[in-house]
């Protein structure tokens, strides 16, 4: 189920892509090429998002933030509110700040748009996203408001990779990100048609003013604004962009002295960026590893030992029983469908993670954690 799910998840992504592309009138080999680079180069900047992986409910939300955006791009605000909206009712965390990015486009780059239309946006977007803000919002309720040490034991804790800027970021880092922004609004500004760069360009701008307004919440230790996520969009769509815009340009601006250096620059950046992110090792592992996945399936030849005890305990155990399985192991109760007393990967969205964090400290020997997230 979770292979399929991963195929059914990829091919709408890639669709969803391609739709975009085709938006921003890039030929096939600068798409290819420019999203070989993003895929390789870790899909994000920062925080440790990602959109292809596994079989998760953020991957079709970031399928219709795809789709939104391709048709804001082309005006359809119809289309991108009820898109938008669907990105947030599938998963909230995820598509949250789309539909405020492509506010910003409609009522930014004003045209003929009026009240009504922004207004018809704002509706549509909230109509389709309240299945997913009504179900997060009862989930969040019905466990009690969340103090400060609940916020804590997520924020700081267990999705310090996702929403501690200062688990994932470092000052070094920062000029990187700068130069990522400025070549980025360059290339997407100097390769597509003004009307479309602009609106990326406020698109992207909106994603990551929540992205620092996110360190703001750090530093003014705001933990409530950090479990919103803030961190998780900005730094895709700017290696998105960046990707798409340069070979975009690569493709199309090859001539004239002053752009000759400047594509021969372009293009000892990116073989650097290919080496820094280790590309041709990440394609080889990757493949080798997704080709082993399915192999594992079919000639069910390879199962481990833990495999089977979970299928011993599945069929000798009464269903009612209650393992201290490892907390890391995330299969245990999908292959012995058993409950346990606690699982890392399972976290309450609500003020139950305090029980949560209790249970894994138990299974520690009662002794407090000495480091944050699944790392040793």
């Amino acid at each position: 189920l979770a292979l399929a799910g991963r195929i059914l998840i990829w091919a709408g992504l890639i669709a969803a892509l391609i739709r975009l592309a085709q938006t921003l009138e890039l030929k096939w080999p600068e798409f290819l090429a420019a999203f070989a680079f993003w895929f390789y180069a870790g899909q994000t900047l920062a925080a440790g998002e990602w959109v292809f992986g596994g079989f998760e409910a953020k991957g079709f939300s970031y399928v219709f933030l795809f789709l939104a955006l391709s048709a804001a791009l082309k005006e359809k605000w119809v289309q991108a509110a009820v898109f938008s909206g669907l990105a947030v009712s599938v998963h909230v965390w995820g598509g949250g700040g789309g539909p405020l990015a492509l506010f910003a486009m409609l009522f930014l780059n004003w045209k003929k748009e009026n009240f009504k239309l922004i207004f018809l946006f704002c509706a549509l977007s909230f109509l389709f996203a309240f299945p997913g803000l009504a179900a997060s919002g009862f989930n969040w309720f019905r466990g009690g408001t969340m103090g400060r040490a609940q916020y804590a034991i997520d924020v700081l804790f267990r999705g310090a990779h996702h929403m501690d800027p200062y688990s994932f970021l470092s000052l070094s880092q920062v000029p990187y990100l700068l130069f990522y922004y400025f070549l980025a609004s360059f290339l997407v500004w100097k390769s597509l048609e003004r009307g479309l760069a602009l609106r990326l360009l406020i698109f992207l701008n909106v994603l990551l003013g929540i992205f620092i307004l996110g360190i703001w919440a750090r530093e003014s230790e705001a933990l409530s604004f950090l479990y919103l996520y803030p961190f998780r969009l900005g730094p895709v769509f700017l290696l998105l962009f960046f990707s798409l815009g340069l070979f975009c340009f690569l493709g199309t601006r090859t001539s004239g002295g002053r752009n000759r250096l400047l594509v021969w620059g372009l293009l000892l950046f990116l073989i650097f960026e290919a080496v820094h992110y280790q590309m041709p090792r990440v394609l080889f592992k990757q493949t080798s590893v997704f080709l082993f996945e399915w192999l594992n399936y079919f000639t069910k030849e390879a199962d481990s030992d833990f495999k089977k005890l979970a299928a011993w305990i599945k069929t000798e155990t009464p269903p009612d029983s209650i393992f201290a399985a490892p907390p890391w192991e995330y299969r245990f109760w999908l292959l012995a469908e058993r409950a346990q007393v606690v699982s890392y990967k399972t976290i309450p969205a609500n003020r139950m993670n305090q029980e949560w964090m209790v249970r894994l400290r138990d299974l520690n020997g009662g002794r407090a954690f000495r480091s944050r997230g699944a790392g040793p």
